[in-house]
């Protein structure tokens, strides 16, 4: 190789890593109508429990492994119930059990009790994206995300949208992109980061 072509080589940019914070329930578990007094539910304490059997959003985690592969940075951001501490360790262990540690390492987990210090989370990972099924999670990150996604399947429980309501002007002004479906999602990404928005086979 001529000296030219390694000058050149030498000064050519590295390609952008690009990160991202999902949420947790609704966005990567399917748990959105788990009734929270069952042995279904993350927060069940008595005997026999089964939130294990609680099947990831379909999808979801091919998602995270074809973000991985495209070399993003990722983490988790979820509001949940922190006392008892319980919850946050069967939280965890659901997302290990699912293999999520896999694309997602551990030490990038981070739960909060108020849906408002998930901005305080992005503002420590200072994501590209950040992907939540409640867009009242979106709106105090409007000037600290670039680019946010709202997951709403059209299986959606009515009274999960009626309480949005107020903030869908988000959405229809495109501060806010919809994604009906995991395949969405990928879209929406890729169609940002120039990649061909297809899960790995």
């Amino acid at each position: 190789m001529n000296l030219t072509k390694k000058l050149k080589l030498k000064e050519s940019p590295k390609p952008k890593r690009w990160s991202l914070v999902t949420d947790w329930g609704g966005v990567i578990i399917d748990n959105i109508n788990v009734d929270r007094t069952s042995r279904y539910s993350i927060t069940y304490r008595g005997p026999r429990p089964r939130f294990f059997e609680v099947l990831p959003v379909p999808g979801a985690l091919q998602t995270i492994e074809w973000l991985h592969k495209n070399r993003f940075r990722l983490g988790i951001g979820s509001r949940i119930d922190l006392d008892p501490p319980y919850i946050e360790g069967h939280t965890r262990a659901w997302l290990h059990y699912h293999g999520v540690h896999r694309f997602i390492p551990s030490k990038n987990w981070r739960f909060c009790e108020k849906i408002a210090h998930k901005k305080h989370i992005c503002e420590e990972f200072c994501p590209d994206f950040f992907l939540d099924d409640n867009l009242g999670s979106h709106e105090p990150l409007l000037h600290t995300v670039e680019h946010l996604i709202l997951f709403r399947p059209p299986w959606t429980p009515r009274h999960v949208t009626v309480r949005d309501r107020r903030l869908f002007s988000l959405v229809r002004d495109g501060r806010v992109k919809l994604a009906q479906s995991m395949a969405d999602v990928r879209r929406i990404v890729g169609s940002i980061i120039g990649r061909t928005a297809r899960a790995p086979l």
